[in-house]
């Protein structure tokens, strides 16, 4: 009769028990991808801490970015006590210290008596310290310390190399996030100076559409208002005559329209902006604020206000004064700009309504003056709205000829750095005009910009100042007048007839006067979009870059194939660059010469002809050899350098070394069909691109290499045969996983014992050969003990002992063990946190699950592990396996014990050996062939009776 299982070793299946520990690698795989996806350093680093706190089994951490001197600028802790946290880092002191100058990993195993030890952190309880610099291109920018509370417990050199490898990652992020910030700076930046130019656009438009003067001062105090957000403007007009100033126009002023106020009594500083021409803001608790200025203050209820000229050709006619009462309003740089755009246009508006109110003065010339100063204001509106700078130019040249009845008109512009005028843009004039550079300080432009002045020429041809070009061109009479903005002279505008009879007078001089002011304006504002647009375009192609260089980062970081990495990171760099063609060379260092590994936009010539590159010749060598960055403007200024194959192809080159820690081991060569597409920027860009492509590949070699010795080792540690057991079938199955995983440490061992058989299934923490090594370990520990004492449980409790004793390193395996005797058909067992194994009923089709409840081998000492027995029926089997089989994944839903229970159920009357190859095959079609771990199965069936 079948023995009643006890409680405790048997129950029901449930999928709710705990499982073994995860792997380094998927939590290091994890980690990687969190860190990379995160652009705010603030959100960046506590993730960072927290992550290689809990991957190096600590208890507390700190993150501290470094200036170029060492001096910490940022800390970011987790779990750390607050003694930590606000403790001072003086130099010289503590392994955090140590770690930035001497540029390595730090690892004190007994803190209270390091001799650098920093007392605070002593006294907080800190007993072990693991510290590890963060390095980008050389440089220190920051630096980790794990610490440890315990007694006795230490960090070992394993942990210190993950966190070494999360360090590199957490540089690339930084620079990354760094990059992203400025990017958001920049791009804020922009729109500001985008706002204030459409704000001065719109300033325009309204107050330019009107003539009257009470308007145009209602309107543009309004608009101050709305512009600036301030609740209170006044505005004045200056009046040279007795020095005084009167209000016309008021916002929550509370002055009355018309009151006068004499300079001298109003304040000294307030004189200033007239005679300055300079916006200023007054501060009532200046204490070098001259009396005046302060009674003026307080009587406006006054605390900080900000007082912008008005001025037309130099000439200040007003101000505008503009605050919050009773309140200090501290001036932004955008507010003062729009105050001074505002008041540029406001000037020219109030400076047109004058001119409007006298001309409507005289009657007799009130209709066609109304008619000049109407087309003024259409060429106003007109010219401003035009923001693309050379037809904005010709556009003013031609209205102001046809305006004015003349026959030819140019505008030129100043050139500060050289001193000269130059007339790029003309109407009916010989191109040969715009060729002639005219100093600043000479001829009649000479005259008009040193005076400031318009003027009029009644005969071009007599004057002693003319130049031959424009003499040749036929000019005479003439009307030319100063562009200016601010007091600050542009430009000039003139028009000239070509008949000694024409001849022109004020009104002529009044038009081109006005014409000139406006187009200052607008060239300004054509100007300032101009570089808004350039900014644009920069800030548009910079995020690109970072876009598609944090993607490649990823991509490389997370992928250890190297077909995957290689074309990505050709695909990826294309892009960035805008090439026509590339390639990546990788360098056999044996025979010396770089071989073609990937490429686009190639001919099928070339490639042919460029499979093999001795190292040191053609373009590709030549990189590779000098370890430098190389740009080629135009290849056919160098046929020394390429054969004629590459000229069908490309014209311009840009080419970087591929290294890995300082060695060149390739070279990436990226061409383009257009002379000179490349810059030192991007030859930059792609250098640091190959150094990543370089340490990628390195680690996919590693890991193949590393790959490879592991399997030869883990399947060296399968047995060659299995063993015949008297009424048992066994079937088994082995399988690595397909994704780029490290080798494992699943195994299976079946072996005789004096007429008893052992079965044991584990797996080991870890991957790779330390995995493959420690399944050789555990596999003949288990062994010796089982051939001494054919006792599962004893044989754990006595392989943990032994693995305790193994200080230099952590290793984690999970375990069942088991004896079957074939005489009494039963199976004593016991489980070291393995997932439990299922002992079937093939008659009532149930599954009851196998374990003991204990923990996995290595995590306490002395641990007395307990053992069950079971009967197996005629036809009952019991299925065990690895993890890899329970959480094989897809989109994200693990294959689960219920799924493997369900699956079995319906196929218990199958071979044992039939039974394994369907685990795996229904393993391998839920996952669609990709596997994230490794699997082992043991099936054992007792034969129907």
């Amino acid at each position: 009769m079948e023995p009643v299982p006890e409680k405790r070793g048997q129950r029901k299946f449930s999928i709710t028990e705990p499982r073994h520990l995860r792997k380094d690698l998927e939590t290091m795989l994890s980690v990687m991808v969190d860190i990379s996806s995160e652009l705010d350093i603030d959100k960046l680093l506590p993730k960072v801490i927290r992550h290689i706190t809990n991957l190096s089994d600590g208890d507390a951490g700190i993150i501290a970015l470094v200036d170029e001197t060492g001096a910490i600028t940022k800390r970011y802790p987790y779990k750390a006590p607050d003694v930590i946290v606000k403790a001072e880092m003086p130099p010289g002191k503590g392994a955090l210290y140590r770690a930035t100058t001497e540029r390595k990993t730090i690892i004190v195993d007994n803190y209270p008596s390091y001799p650098e030890r920093i007392d605070s952190f002593a006294l907080a309880g800190v007993k072990a310290v693991l510290a590890t610099p963060i390095a980008r291109k050389d440089k220190i920018i920051g630096v980790t310390e794990i610490f440890n509370l315990s007694p006795g417990r230490r960090f070992t050199w394993h942990q210190a190399g993950l966190l070494e490898v999360v360090a590199k990652q957490t540089a690339v992020a930084i620079e990354n996030a760094t990059l992203y910030e400025l990017q958001i700076e920049n791009q804020q930046a922009m729109s500001e100076a985008l706002r204030t130019a459409n704000a001065l656009l719109e300033a325009a438009n309204i107050i330019g559409s009107s003539l009257d003067l009470n308007q145009v001062l209602d309107r543009l105090s309004d608009l101050v208002t709305e512009i600036t957000g301030l609740r209170r403007n006044v505005i004045f007009l200056y009046n040279p005559a007795d020095n005084t100033h009167e209000v016309v126009a008021e916002h929550n002023g509370g002055i009355a329209l018309g009151t006068r106020y004499a300079l001298e009594e109003f304040g000294a500083e307030f004189s200033e902006i007239y005679k300055t021409g300079k916006a200023f803001v007054i501060d009532r608790d200046d204490l070098n604020l001259s009396p005046e200025s302060q009674k003026t203050m307080d009587n406006f209820n006054a605390k900080l206000g900000l007082f912008v000229p008005m001025a037309i050709g130099g000439r200040v006619i007003g101000n505008i004064g503009m605050d919050n009462p009773g309140e200090r309003h501290a001036f932004t740089e955008r507010e003062v700009e729009l105050a001074n755009g505002i008041a540029g246009q406001a000037a020219v508006a109030i400076e047109n309504a004058r001119l409007f109110e006298r001309f409507k003065a005289s009657s007799d010339e009130l209709e066609e003056r109304s008619k000049d100063l109407q087309t003024l204001l259409d060429v106003a509106l007109d010219i401003t709205v035009g923001l693309k700078l050379d037809e904005l130019m010709f556009k003013i040249a031609k209205t102001a000829t046809e305006l004015t009845s003349a026959d030819t008109g140019a505008v030129g512009l100043v050139n500060e750095e050289k001193g000269t005028v130059t007339y790029p843009f003309i109407y009916n004039l010989p191109e040969i005009v715009t060729t002639v550079d005219i100093p600043v300080s000479g001829g009649l432009t000479g005259i008009v910009l040193s005076q400031k002045k318009p003027m009029i020429i009644d005969d071009y041809q007599q004057l002693p100042q003319r130049i031959p070009i424009f003499a040749e061109a036929g000019l005479r009479s003439g009307v030319m007048a100063p562009l200016m903005l601010r007091d600050k002279i542009i430009g000039t505008l003139w028009v000239s007839s070509k008949s000694p009879e024409k001849r022109f007078g004020e009104r002529t001089l009044t038009i081109i006067e006005g014409i000139g002011r406006q187009a200052a304006i607008a060239i300004e504002h054509a100007r300032l979009y101009g570089t808004i647009k350039r900014s644009e375009e920069a800030a548009r192609r910079r995020a690109k870059e970072l876009s598609i260089l944090n993607n490649l980062s990823n991509v490389l970081s997370q992928t250890l194939e190297l077909d995957t990495l290689l074309n990505t990171a050709i695909d990826s760099t294309m892009d960035l660059l805008g090439a026509d063609g590339a390639a990546i060379y990788l360098l056999d260092e044996e025979r010396q010469v770089l071989r073609l590994t990937v490429y686009r936009g190639l001919s099928e010539h070339f490639v042919e002809n460029s499979l093999e590159i001795p190292f040191g010749e053609r373009l590709p060598g030549i990189v590779a050899e000098s370890g430098k960055p190389l740009i080629i403007e135009n290849l056919a200024d160098h046929p020394e350098l390429e054969a004629a194959v590459v000229y069908e192809a490309f014209v311009s080159f840009v080419g970087a070394p591929i290294k890995s820690k300082g060695r060149v081991i390739g070279a990436f060569p990226i061409g383009s069909r257009q002379p000179g597409n490349f810059t030192s920027d991007d030859a930059t860009l792609l250098e640091s691109i190959g150094n990543e492509i370089g340490v990628a590949i390195e680690n996919s070699r590693l890991f193949e290499a590393q790959r490879t010795i592991s399997e030869s080792l883990q399947k060296s540690m399968l047995p060659a045969y299995v063993p015949s057991i008297p009424g048992i079938q066994i079937g088994v199955r082995y399988a690595s996983a397909t994704e780029e995983a490290v080798v494992g440490g699943d195994f299976y061992d079946i072996y005789d014992i004096d007429g008893k058989y052992a079965l044991v299934i584990g797996d080991v923490s870890g991957k790779g050969i330390e995995a493959a090594a420690s399944t050789s370990m555990m596999k003949y520990i288990l062994r010796s003990y089982l051939y001494l004492d054919p006792s599962p449980s004893s044989a754990l409790t006595e392989a943990n002992k032994f693995v305790r004793r193994q200080a230099e390193r952590a290793v984690f395996i999970t375990v069942f063990c088991a004896v079957y005797d074939p005489k009494l058909g039963t199976m004593t067992f016991s489980n070291a946190g393995h997932p439990y194994p299922c002992l079937f009923n093939q008659i009532l089709k149930t599954c009851t699950v196998l374990t003991t409840q204990d923990p996995a081998i290595g995590i306490f000492e002395d641990y007395d592990y307990s053992e069950n027995t079971v009967v197996i029926h005629p036809g009952n089997l019991v299925v065990s396996y690895t993890d890899g089989v329970i959480e094989a994944r897809s989109n994200g839903e693990f294959f689960g014990e219920e799924r493997l229970v369900d699956t079995l159920l319906g196929n218990l009357e199958l071979p044992a050996q039939k039974i394994a190859d369907f685990i795996l095959n229904a393993t391998l079609e839920f996952s669609h062939g990709r596997l994230t771990d490794d699997i082992a199965i043991l099936v054992v069936k007792r034969n129907p009776g």
